[in-house]
Parts: C-alpha cells; structure tokens; sequence
C-alpha cells in the first residue's frame, strides 16, 4: 500500500485499519 491512499482505498481494505488497536501492535 502506497504512503498516500485515497478515502475509496481506505474503503477497499478495511482491514488495513490497524490504527484502532496500536495497543495490540508491540
């Protein structure tokens, strides 16, 4: 994925959403 991803992207890869759990990340 790209630095820049428009909102339609964000949209196409839901998952890619790992800012909601930055806990989780080590």
């Amino acid at each position: 994925l790209p630095e820049y991803v428009p909102e339609s992207d964000f949209e196409a890869h839901p998952e890619d959403d790992d800012d909601e759990d930055p806990e989780e990340d080590p």
